[in-house]
């Protein structure tokens, strides 16, 4: 897991990620954030946690996201 972590943290500085919405989300919110995280094996156990919080929890992020599709 922290190797999965440390791995989205770097790739956020590389050049090509600059327009990114993930760049864009984190550079433009500087306040705390609440991360929630648990460590998983099975990938499709991943994308279902995944979903579920997405879908309880409605993340600032994935409004972004959303919208930046739209457009």
């Amino acid at each position: 897991m922290i190797d999965r972590l440390i791995r989205h943290y770097k790739k956020s500085y590389e050049e090509r990620v600059k327009r990114s919405p993930r760049y864009i989300f984190f550079i433009s919110h500087k306040e705390k954030m609440i991360v929630y995280y648990r460590e998983v094996a099975n990938i499709y156990e991943r994308k279902a946690i995944e979903a579920l919080l997405i879908t309880v929890l409605k993340p600032k992020y994935n409004e972004l996201l959303y919208k930046k599709l739209l457009v």
